[in-house]
């Protein structure tokens, strides 16, 4: 398990730039740190499953390097589905 310093972190800086040049490698990050697990690789898509959330979470790979604003925001609802979860345990 990740150091929930590390990951708080690293949330953190990605809300602190409002979804704005975020790289697809720190979203990625960012999802398997708070226990989400590759369930499988679609073309440009990577599904991602957790136990405390009904539906998976999916990060699709950008042509470019930054990671789409609006697909950055849907995704860190996710994380807080997962925290409000974790808080629950």
């Amino acid at each position: 398990m990740v150091p929930s310093d590390r990951k708080k972190r690293l949330l953190s800086k990605i809300r602190q730039k409002r979804c704005k040049n975020v790289r697809f490698e720190d979203m990625r990050k960012l999802v398997e740190m708070y226990g989400c697990v590759l369930d499988r690789i679609e073309g440009s898509h990577y599904i991602y499953v957790h136990s405390g959330l009904r539906r998976p979470i999916v990060l699709q790979k950008p042509h470019g390097s930054d990671f789409p604003p609006p697909f950055c925001r849907q995704t860190l609802e996710h994380i807080e589905e997962i925290i409000e979860f974790e808080d629950e345990e």
